[in-house]
């Protein structure tokens, strides 16, 4: 998604400090994991800056896309292209269901790629953290 989503260095002042926060980061597993990092660094360092809280929600969908098996999302402003592939684990018939009942929401592509369009612009990672959830197979 292009928005900023970073560890300032007026947040993090030293390079190889945010080096190292980018690397336990991107070996977050499980939510639980990414709210411990959130903790240590609010503790750390502070109130949040809206770039580092755009980066633990982009970390935070990628944790998602590890568990669902989804490999791709692209998103401008308006919707994101959601790719699914034979090993995604998610629930394809709530999917279908959701095409079909809301058009001005979804709608698939000729490559059977998922086009979920926002609903409020403001919360886009909140409403694909949402939809994740919704897809998740129960059982």
């Amino acid at each position: 998604m292009a928005i900023p989503a970073y560890l300032p260095s007026d947040y993090i002042p030293g390079e190889s400090e945010r080096l190292s926060w980018y690397k336990k980061l991107a070996m977050a597993q499980k939510e639980e994991d990414l709210s411990n990092l959130r903790e240590e660094l609010l503790d750390r360092y502070g109130k949040l800056p809206n770039e580092v809280k755009n980066l633990l929600e982009g970390v935070r969908l990628k944790i998602w896309m590890r568990k669902l098996k989804i490999p791709r999302i692209e998103a401008d402003e308006n919707s994101a292209l959601i790719s699914f592939d034979q090993e995604s684990r998610i629930n394809f018939d709530y999917v279908i269901e959701q095409v079909k009942s809301n058009p001005k929401k979804f709608r698939l592509t000729p490559k059977q790629e998922l086009v979920y369009w926002f609903q409020d612009k403001e919360q886009k990672f909140e409403e694909l953290r949402r939809f994740f959830k919704e897809i998740e197979p129960q059982g």
